[in-house]
């Protein structure tokens, strides 16, 4: 009976170092790259004092992927509001958050 040597299941951890993932990103790192992105400025500074938090969501280019939870009655209106207007669920539950926080800023934030 012959025997066989079967190779290590872990990698041997001098090997290339890996790729940082996007959850693995420093405050710093996603500081660098909205702020930045954005054209930094008094523009893309927030209008209050940054607490320290640290990012939610995976980063996906200059945008956060998020899981969020909806009835299932509220989704097909999304859908049905989604194909009217010629978009995907996405652009449209993006568009819909982007104008409501539009509209609360101009009625609540003192000017």
């Amino acid at each position: 009976m012959a025997l066989t040597t079967k190779k290590p299941m872990i990698q041997d951890s001098a090997a290339a170092p890996r790729k940082k993932l996007p959850h693995e990103l420093t405050d710093e790192d996603f500081e660098k790259v909205t702020v930045a992105g954005r054209g930094g400025g008094p523009a893309a500074a927030p209008a209050q004092p940054a607490v320290e938090e640290k990012p939610k969501g995976v980063k996906m280019g200059n945008k956060r992927q998020i899981s969020h939870t909806i009835t299932a009655e509220d989704l097909a209106e999304a859908d049905r509001w989604a194909k009217r207007l010629g978009l995907g669920r996405a652009g449209f539950i993006n568009m819909a958050i982007a104008e409501k926080t539009a509209r609360l800023r101009a009625e609540i934030e003192p000017k």
